[in-house]
């Protein structure tokens, strides 16, 4: 298989350089074919959709070498118990014998032994793929590969759907073979019927759209698989199967590179205004939060994936920016907390002013009051300004304590008693909301333009 394998990875290589720069830039294409370098060397089971529809766009043979895998893989072993269960242990025993010399390249032994397979269960869908198999890609004998193949999708409907539908790909290629475009047409539409929500199978039936010039199905079609994985637009743009419509192709790509252009653009506008507000915070009110530097790096390379100006480019980007957005939103959501905690120390600064005014004018009443009229004793020295600044509204009390005063000045005394404790405290008490809004203006504006930053924040995080 390793000969296969490096056949797939040269014809994937050749069919990239054909790229159009508006789909992928060249810095793209070589990330692109990291990824499958990477994963062919271990098996490629981790290939994303639209990576495994370029190889078997490049190399039809590939679908093969998966199929091959596949065999060998515990979501067949399963499905095979189930076709086993009725089985004697002769037919068990062919079918596992042909497997085993189709994996060995050994392709008439095992053709003998599926074909005997076959007549002990004429449902086993397996040995009718790997027969059609056989025919298509070694024996070239297509009108026996379509007939197995035919046979692999009627049977394997009850059981799995998407090994239905993967034999409805194979019988439409089997079709195409003969020239027969409409019936490969109607097979991958039989295909995506039976799963809708799969890409893969979706593009292949946007191929046979495009041969037969079913444009806006073909357009259409091919918008939802580049909306579920981007690399089927490289595919589109390199497939001999979509040269009769490439310029809408890249028409196509001109619209979604703009669109996606603008997105970024927009959650970058986010991010920036993010960082301008987690900054001013700092600086104006000393706070230990800060943009660390991986978020900075991050912005960087969002900003240098623009510069390419390639829609799968601008896919990237937008990855990553949406990830630096959900690191931000968390730096603000620890910053709102800090400047929370702000303003309660602010707001117990001025109230801590205003009773420094309040007990200063208390004092400064006792004062006069005793400048006026010394007291006779020392206990009237303690009580007086006691009483005027710690119990201000019991302060008339001290007429009793130390009526002298009264008598000689009774309407100078009765007055600043009564400012010092009625008047002033209620003047206070009203200033202290003014005077607190206007304190705290600076940290309730920040801390609402951080909360309007962590829900906008939270949207694009959200569409991650």
């Amino acid at each position: 298989m390793a000969k296969e394998i490096i056949d797939v990875r040269n014809a994937v290589e050749s069919q990239l350089e054909k790229t159009d720069k508006i789909i992928a830039s060249a810095e793209a294409i070589e990330s692109g074919l990291a990824e499958i370098h990477a994963e062919l060397d271990y098996g490629f089971t981790k290939l994303s959709a639209g990576l495994e529809d370029l190889c078997f766009a490049a190399d039809e043979g590939f679908r093969q070498v998966v199929y091959m895998l596949e065999l060998q893989g515990e979501t067949l072993e399963a499905i095979r118990e189930i076709l086993e269960r009725p089985l004697d242990t002769q037919a068990k025993e062919l079918r596992r014998r042909a497997e085993f010399a189709y994996l060995n390249g050994w392709l008439d032994e095992a053709e003998t032994d599926l074909l005997e397979a076959e007549k002990k269960n004429y449902q086993d869908f397996i040995v009718h793929q790997i027969l059609g198999n056989i025919y298509y890609y070694h024996k070239c004998n297509y009108q026996k590969a379509l007939e197995y193949y035919q046979k692999a999708a009627k049977y394997s409907s009850p059981v799995s759907e998407k090994y239905a539908s993967d034999a409805l790909i194979y019988t439409a290629m089997a079709y195409y073979r003969f020239g027969q475009l409409s019936d490969a047409y109607e097979s991958t539409k039989k295909a995506v019927d039976l799963t809708p929500h799969d890409p893969h199978f979706l593009f292949n039936h946007v191929r046979y759209a495009a041969k037969i010039g079913y444009v806006d199905e073909f357009l259409n079609g091919l918008k939802e698989c580049v909306y579920k994985d981007p690399n089927y637009l490289i595919i589109a743009d390199t497939d001999d199967m979509f040269s009769a419509v490439r310029g809408e192709i890249r028409k196509l790509a001109e619209k979604l590179r703009s669109e996606r252009k603008i997105i970024v653009n927009n959650i970058i506008g986010v991010i920036n205004s993010a960082i301008e507000g987690i900054e001013e915070a700092k600086r104006t009110h000393k706070l230990s939060v800060a943009v660390n530097q991986s978020v900075l790096d991050k912005l960087a390379e969002v900003n240098m994936l623009c510069a390419r100006n390639s829609y799968l480019d601008f896919v990237k980007a937008e990855q990553i920016a949406r990830n630096v957005a959900s690191e931000l939103m968390k730096i603000e959501e620890t910053l709102v907390k800090e400047l929370e905690t702000a303003k309660i120390w602010v707001e117990g600064k001025v109230d801590c002013a205003l009773l420094t005014i309040y007990i200063s004018a208390a004092i400064l009443t006792s004062l006069i009051l005793v400048i006026i009229n010394p007291p006779e004793s020392s206990w009237e020295l303690i009580l007086v300004p006691l009483f005027v600044a710690l119990l201000p509204l019991m302060a008339l009390v001290a007429i009793f304590i130390h009526p002298p005063v009264f008598d000689e000045y009774p309407v100078l005394s009765v007055g600043l008693m009564v400012f010092s404790g009625i008047v002033l405290p209620i003047i206070l008490f009203l200033l202290s909301a003014p005077v607190k809004k206007i304190s705290l203006k600076a940290i309730r504006d920040i801390i609402e333009k951080i909360e309007d930053g962590i829900k906008k924040l939270s949207i694009i995080s959200a569409k991650e």
